[in-house]
């Protein structure tokens, strides 16, 4: 499995790093379905599994 975070600042990363364990521990993920998230009203983002196992989760400015 490979995780891929992109993120527009670097205080974001711990936060992300939270999120994407989430994520992996959740049971009825599913696989090239995204899951959209909002962080504090502000920014918005998605993770996403690929069909390989790979995991991407992005951040928007």
């Amino acid at each position: 499995m490979k995780v891929t975070i992109e993120v527009p600042n670097k205080k974001d990363i711990d936060m992300v790093f939270g999120l994407v364990a989430d994520f992996v521990k959740q049971k009825d993920r599913k696989v090239n379905e995204s899951v959209f998230f909002t962080i504090n009203n502000e920014r918005s983002g998605v993770i996403r599994e690929s069909h390989k196992g790979n995991i991407s989760c992005r951040i928007n400015p």
